[in-house]
């Protein structure tokens, strides 16, 4: 008599999953390679700026004209600079590591200061930073928290460098609260594209 196998799937069971989970590898694929000229236009489109927009027109001006040495040199230096600019923003964004210096108690409905510590961990300097708090609407109710981030836009942070701002919380009720997260949003170089990613507070 044979012994039992313990409840071993079957030889067939394994071949039908391993087609089935090859076959959904495959589809996951194809649907990235289909969708992914769709997620740059809308990531390059949100990423846009009037000064983009304008290096844009200037290009597509240049290719209506009676092509001829000057409108050749200007379109290749818009395209030359759109492609190298909107690369460039997406590899400036450095990796930051944010941290709150905050007092040991709060009342509940007074605005209270803290400071806000940005970290560049990267192997690049940081530039063009422009600093945001989460916006409120995207808070619990019973927290408000009103950003005074003085300064406007970083021009630097070099790394290991340690960046500090000045942000204003008010707290409705009592108890113990989430920080907000910060958005870093990067605008190098020469402001012709944006982008922003959060940064979740420690």
């Amino acid at each position: 008599m044979n012994a039992p196998d313990g409840g071993r799937p079957s030889l067939a069971k394994l071949i039908r999953r391993n087609i089935v989970r090859k076959f959904r590898s495959a589809v996951r694929i194809v649907w990235q390679i289909l969708f992914s000229p769709i997620r740059f236009l809308l990531a390059l489109r949100r990423a846009m700026t009037p000064a983009s927009v304008t290096l844009l027109l200037v290009g597509i001006i240049s290719t209506n004209i009676i092509w001829g040495y000057p409108w050749i040199g200007i379109f290749s230096a818009c395209v030359s600079l759109f492609v190298v600019g909107f690369v460039l923003n997406r590899w400036s964004l450095p990796n930051l590591e944010s941290d709150f210096l905050l007092p040991r108690t709060a009342v509940a409905g007074t605005p209270f200061q803290s400071r806000v510590l940005l970290t560049n961990h990267s192997r690049i300097p940081a530039m063009e930073l422009e600093i945001a708090v989460e916006s409120a609407e995207r808070q619990h109710k019973a927290c408000k928290f009103q950003s005074q981030l003085a300064g406007g836009i970083v021009e630097m942070v070099r790394p290991g460098e340690r960046l500090g701002q000045n942000v204003t919380l008010q707290c409705q009720k009592r108890g113990i609260h989430k920080l907000p997260d910060l958005y870093v949003t990067t605008w190098f170089p020469f402001h012709l594209f944006r982008y922003t990613r959060m940064v979740e507070t420690i």
